[in-house]
């Protein structure tokens, strides 16, 4: 019971080094058949707080599937992505289902105002989710660019891509999107928000 504390505590210690050699160490540890040791590994990652980190979780993760609860999963990309967010771009392209949810929220969270042009794919996405994380993410990028692709999300036919995209027309602040924010802000279709 001992060996099994210290062998989750591990990877956890490891990872708060930063020491880019661990990563190949924790990456190990992600496809180990006892779920608390993954789950120990993919926290070590997460506090690698790099690419590398980043590149190997993606790959355990398209490799896997979801093995671990997507909260972790989410948390540790987060984590290893804000430096880097276009690594994301590949992975969620391709993925499907539960995982691509995940990385989309993920993509949500850490896309910057330079990938303003590549979140525009996610607009018209098929999984509403997506289109959320879109909204949020657009929410950092040129006004210029953000503010059509926001102006359409807020017709969307799901509140909480709505509600994501009239939030983030907000915290753009330009004039150009006053109208739609307005449009939202009146919509009869608001209490939906309400009620959450």
């Amino acid at each position: 019971q001992h060996q099994g504390w210290r062998r989750q505590r591990a990877p956890i210690a490891l990872g708060r080094t930063r020491a880019l050699e661990g990563i190949t160490v924790l990456a190990e540890g992600l496809t180990d058949g006892d779920l608390n040791t993954r789950l120990a590994a993919l926290r070590g990652l997460g506090r690698m707080a790099c690419p590398q980190a980043a590149e190997e979780i993606l790959n355990w993760v398209a490799g896997a599937g979801l093995a671990v609860p997507a909260l972790p999963l989410q948390s540790a990309l987060v984590q290893c992505c804000a430096e880097r967010p276009q690594i994301l771009l590949p992975y969620l392209q391709h993925a499907e289902g539960a995982i691509r949810e995940m990385l989309g929220r993920v993509f949500g969270e850490v896309a910057t105002p330079s990938l303003g042009s590549e979140v525009l794919q996610f607009v018209d996405d098929d999984l509403q989710e997506l289109r959320a994380a879109a909204a949020r993410a657009l929410s950092n990028a040129e006004p210029g660019l953000a503010v059509n692709a926001l102006s359409e999300l807020a017709q969307d036919a799901v509140w909480f891509v709505r509600l994501r995209a009239i939030v983030s027309l907000g915290k753009l602040g330009h004039k150009t999107g006053i109208p739609s924010l307005l449009r939202g802000l009146t919509d009869r279709r608001r209490r939906d928000w309400d009620n959450f």
